[in-house]
């Protein structure tokens, strides 16, 4: 029977076998799937940066959540590394602040009678100065407010 190998890519398929055993050999990976720490020990950045950018939808490499561990397919990291693309550039972006440490750290500014006098409040002290000035006005009209 003739070597049909060349046809049907069969050479391609070797060499790319051949790719995916020696990147899991260099990784410690026994599997299809290498987990976080691991990676992150593969691309030289943290787990807690992986993490960060999988809630963030920023993570490069297609991953999946299998109950509460977070795994990237072998294949998928092997595709992904012959790319040549670079972690560096999605782990350099702004990371998004928590909607909670935004509002803590939000500065607002407040125009009192005289411009020149402004000054700046937190938006939690804006909130509790708004709250206590409600509680005031209500008690003039004669709401009984604890």
């Amino acid at each position: 029977m003739a070597d049909m190998s060349a046809d049907i890519g069969g050479d391609g398929c070797e060499r790319q076998v051949e790719k995916v055993t020696a990147i899991a050999a260099r990784l410690g990976v026994h599997g299809d799937f290498i987990r976080v720490p691991q990676l992150a020990k593969a691309l030289g950045i943290s787990s807690t940066s992986i993490h960060a950018q999988i809630r963030r939808g920023s993570f490069p490499i297609q991953h999946r959540r299998v109950g509460n561990v977070i795994v990237v397919k072998l294949d998928d990291y092997v595709r992904w590394f012959e790319t040549g693309a670079s972690i560096a550039a999605k782990a350099t972006e702004p990371q998004q602040v928590p909607q909670r440490a935004r509002e803590e750290s939000e500065v607002m500014e407040v125009m009192p009678a005289k411009p020149h006098l402004a000054r700046r409040e937190t938006s939690k002290e804006f909130k509790a100065r708004i709250h206590r000035e409600v509680i005031a006005d209500m008690r003039r009209k004669g709401f009984d407010v604890e």
